[in-house]
């Protein structure tokens, strides 16, 4: 309703559209679930171990097959040439090699950015600056069906809203609730 510093706070999306009023009708749910920002760490530390052992054994399957995978190498980037024998096994090892670890550095990324987003919302959540890191406890999460008056015409939008409920050596960590998503229809 036109506080832009409030929704930024408040809200880790934008409303689609340009509200002219709203009207909470219904409670859709209300849940908690355990805190998932350690689990998403520890994702992320796995797909890092993942990666970084599929790197020591390629580089060493490199290292032992260096001047036949030169060779193999240069052929293939001279156009379509078809190895057989020896030449054809090792063209395939380090082919699905080279596919094992676009795999573990997608698997990575995408590892990476979801504990990034989580934190971000944590820190959003919580009121203070402490170490989300160290915390445990537990996100409550609600999702409402509200009604939105646009242009004249009252949509309904499900808003999914997330609060952090957290503590460290026994301190309960202050947090506000944080609009997470959005979405037109019921």
């Amino acid at each position: 309703m036109g506080d832009a510093a409030s929704v930024a706070a408040l809200s880790a999306v934008a409303f689609p559209e340009t509200p002219e009023a709203w009207n909470l009708e219904t409670v859709l749910s209300d849940r908690r679930e355990p805190f998932p920002l350690p689990a998403l760490e520890r994702a992320v530390e796995e797909a890092t171990a993942a990666r970084d052992r599929h790197f020591h054994e390629f580089t060493a399957f490199r290292i032992e097959n260096v001047e036949e995978l030169k060779a193999i190498l240069a052929a293939a980037a001279r156009s379509g040439t078809k190895f057989t024998g020896r030449r054809a096994e090792l063209y395939l090892a380090f082919e699905k090699h080279r596919e094992e670890r676009r795999l573990l550095e997608e698997t990575l990324r995408e590892a990476r950015q979801e504990a990034e987003s989580e934190l971000a919302l944590v820190r959003r959540s919580l009121l203070s600056e402490a170490d989300s890191s160290k915390r445990e406890g537990e996100v409550w999460i609600r999702e409402r069906l509200v009604e939105v008056a646009v242009q004249g015409q009252e949509k309904p939008y499900r808003f999914t809203l997330k609060k952090y409920l957290l503590s460290a050596g026994g301190e309960e960590a202050r947090s506000r609730w944080v609009i997470t998503d959005i979405r037109a229809g019921h």
